[in-house]
């Protein structure tokens, strides 16, 4: 399980314009885990399977703007192993 989180410390504007407008065009899997995540008052965090994960990743990679973050914070989203509380 992982946890795909909106890393607040990158603003990366150009990524999240493009992931709203290109989101109808991702794989359907990522289309419907992602979404709350690009609504204005969504969740800061969903978790998800590894491979949905994986699929998430893959996408948002392709997307203008991934790679534009400060050395601290590079991509938008962090995807992290989900741990036992």
């Amino acid at each position: 399980m992982k946890r795909i989180s909106v890393d607040y410390e990158n603003n990366a504007n150009a990524w999240w314009e493009d992931a709203r407008q290109q989101l109808d065009q991702a794989p359907a899997n990522v289309r419907a885990r992602l979404m709350p995540l690009l609504e204005p008052l969504g969740p800061a965090q969903i978790d998800v399977a590894d491979s949905t994960a994986e699929a998430i990743v893959d996408w948002a990679e392709s997307l203008e703007g991934w790679d534009d973050g400060p050395d601290y914070a590079p991509h938008p989203l962090l995807a992290q192993d989900v741990t036992a509380e």
